[in-house]
Parts: C-alpha cells; sequence; structure tokens
C-alpha cells in the first residue's frame, strides 16, 4: 500500500527535473547571497545556473507529458528512431531526418511523424518509450517545441510541423 496516490506519485515524477532544478537553483542562490562571500558565493553563481537550466530543461520536457501505456515501444539507441509492435513497426535514423511533425486526428490519437529520405515512421504519442523522442528532438536545431506543447494541448484534427531540414523546403 502506498502513501500517495498513483497519480500523484506520476505527476511528481514527469515533474522530478524541475524539482531537483529548483532546489539547486535555491541552493546556489543561497550561497551567492546570504554566504558573506568568499569563494562559496562564486560557487553559488555556477550552482545557480546549473539548476536554472536543469529547471527550464525539466519544465519543458514535463509540459510534454508523455503517458507511455499506448501500443507498441520506442527505442533510441545511436541516432537510430526504432518502433516495434506486433504487427510490425520501423526505423529512422535522425542523420536521415528531413521533417518531424505531430499529427493530431482525434481527442486521443496523435502521433509523431518522422519522414527521412529512408522513409517515414509513424509513432503513437502514447507509445512506451516516447519521453526519449523528447532528447531526440532537443538535439535537433531549431526544433518547434511551444508548437509542438499547443499541438498536444488541442483536440481538433490537423497536422503542424515541428521540425524541417534547412534544405527542405
Amino acid at each position: 500500500m502506498s502513501l500517495f496516490r498513483p497519480e500523484a506519485t506520476a505527476e511528481i515524477a514527469r515533474w522530478s527535473e524541475a524539482l531537483v532544478g529548483a532546489g539547486v537553483l535555491a541552493l546556489g542562490l543561497y550561497w551567492s547571497f546570504f554566504t558573506g562571500g568568499g569563494l562559496l558565493h562564486w560557487i553559488g553563481y555556477g550552482v545557480a545556473a546549473i539548476g536554472a537550466a536543469f529547471v527550464f530543461s525539466g519544465v519543458r520536457r514535463a509540459r510534454f507529458g508523455v503517458a507511455g501505456d499506448g501500443l507498441g515501444v520506442v527505442q533510441v539507441t545511436e541516432r537510430e528512431i526504432s518502433y516495434f509492435t506486433p504487427d510490425g513497426g520501423g526505423a529512422v535514423s535522425v542523420d536521415n531526418l528531413m521533417r518531424v511533425s505531430i499529427e493530431v486526428l482525434g481527442p486521443e490519437q496523435v502521433r509523431w511523424i518522422f519522414v527521412s529520405d529512408e522513409g517515414s515512421l509513424a509513432i503513437p504519442y502514447d507509445a512506451t518509450g516516447t519521453e526519449a523522442l523528447f532528447d531526440v528532438l532537443s538535439a535537433l536545431p531549431g526544433a518547434q517545441f511551444e508548437t509542438a506543447i499547443q499541438v498536444l494541448g488541442g483536440s481538433e484534427t490537423h497536422s503542424s510541423v515541428i521540425w524541417r531540414r534547412e534544405t527542405v523546403r
């Protein structure tokens, strides 16, 4: 028997990176402003900067809010995105990606579309392991995180491009 409800535990786990970052930020600010100078004062500025980076990254990751209980399993290994289902699956290389988009088909039907010169791969938003896709998007220069968050929050049917290679129009 758990002390906390499973929903509360899941929500805390989702925001854990931002919460740890807030703690590190608070420690750095305390060292910077309340220790009275010296070496610890200057170290506090660096610790505060690291904490702020964790808060920023953690909030962005938590706003993606992946459930992870849908059909299939996603793995990202050595810059290759693999998606496995009982019916098959597929894989695309991150280095060969041309476009990444999110397609909303209905209130509970959202999927990622990865298009590369090798082909395309459609991954349900709630597939197990899709939290690794956040790290893939973080590595793509110019990925539109705010667009992705807005699309995921809506329910109308549409498709939005999150990232496109510069050479592709």
